[in-house]
């Protein structure tokens, strides 16, 4: 009688067990991590947590392998593949705290269900042939795959803001290369017409900062219409030294000023050689940033031949100075948000037309 007393209580006691045991509550966040010096690093960077009580991962769809053959080649052609990875959070945050890098934690307020979606669904890119994906720096990112998989595993539960968007590519990208403005010239010039292309609510989140402004005024449709992330946690503050700065305009003024004043005819020769690499870059690589760039009205490769003391030049002239008078039309008319780019263009009808129009029209007493 005794054990059978006894059977009854352990009988009773062994749910009283099972829900005292603690429940390994697990949750998600996305990091934010800021803009670097390095080229890699100055658009900043994504990943997602999820930790519980016994793991403390991130996924991060911005992993790629420099030692892949042809590496570069592969990147400016537009094939170069980009991997899921996951790894440890201390191993994922060492790096950017070497570099003096700031990161900001903010949580998904989601539930427990959500979440654990969440983890399936990056559990099951990452044990498949999804984990790998075309890059594209536009369409394709770190920050992209993040908001397509939320998406995904949220479906209709995601109200995104409300608005129109008034920027372009060239101007997002603009403001976030204040600052390392030494990137800002380059990328300018190699920016073909998607970069005039209005940004929408879903297309802004190719850029890290855009997708956290997207996401911290997305709401949930729940009963509370709550947000979809939390205010953040800064874990590590930026010592990296960026602040904003025109010096790209600073230099372009300055360029112009000695190629206006020296005469020198190897002016032509710079801007013939980024002619040719933009149309290298057009007929070579499938990016669709590189795609129908009208700079090169500016900087086409017919000044070349100007470069030349014995070329034929007033034909060449004429029709480069043609091509240098169609830009300003173009950039008026697509509103091109750059403005060294207008200011090299008549710096360039000027030295031509100087040239044209001189007493003995020839280049030889150009340096």
């Amino acid at each position: 009688m005794k054990i059978f007393r006894f059977s009854i209580f352990v009988l009773f006691l062994i749910p009283v067990c099972c829900y005292c045991q603690p429940k390994n509550v697990k949750k998600a966040s996305i990091i934010y991590c800021g803009i670097g010096n390095d080229v890699y690093s100055i658009f900043g960077h994504i990943g997602i947590r999820i930790t519980s009580d016994t793991d403390d991962s991130v996924y991060n769809f911005g992993t790629f392998d420099p030692s892949t053959p042809q590496f570069i080649s592969r990147y400016i052609k537009g094939n170069l593949d980009y991997t899921l990875s996951v790894e440890n959070y201390d191993q994922f945050i060492s790096p950017y705290e070497a570099e003096g890098r700031a990161v900001k934690i903010y949580p998904l307020l989601l539930t427990d269900l959500e979440v654990d979606d969440l983890e399936t669904g990056l559990h099951n890119i990452y044990h498949s042939a999804s984990r790998y994906y075309r890059y594209q720096f536009l369409a394709n990112n770190c920050s992209t795959k993040v908001l397509e998989l939320l998406e995904s595993v949220l479906g209709k539960k995601i109200i995104p803001p409300d608005y129109n968007l008034k920027s372009t590519y060239r101007q997002s990208l603009n403001e976030i290369l204040s600052y390392n403005p030494i990137y800002r010239f380059p990328v300018n010039c190699l920016l073909g017409s998607l970069g005039e292309e209005k940004l929408s609510i879903i297309s802004t989140a190719y850029l890290p900062d855009s997708l956290i402004r997207t996401l911290s005024e997305t709401k949930l449709s729940d009963a509370t219409r709550k947000p979809l992330i939390g205010n953040p946690t800064s874990i590590l503050q930026a010592i990296n030294g960026l602040k904003t700065s025109n010096a790209d305009y600073i230099a372009v003024l300055l360029i112009l000023a000695v190629a206006i004043w020296s005469k020198s005819r190897y002016t032509f020769l710079f801007t013939s050689f980024f002619g040719i690499v933009i149309i290298f870059l057009m007929l070579y690589s499938s990016r669709q940033e590189f795609a129908y760039n009208y700079n090169l009205l500016l900087f086409n490769p017919f000044d070349l031949f100007l470069f030349f003391p014995k070329s034929h030049k007033r034909p060449i002239l004429l029709f480069s100075i043609l091509l240098n008078i169609i830009y300003i039309g173009v950039f008026i008319m697509l509103s091109i948000a750059y403005l060294p780019l207008i200011l090299i263009n008549l710096a360039l009808i000027y030295i031509k037309l100087k040239i044209l129009y001189s007493p003995t029209f020839s280049l030889f007493y150009y340096r």
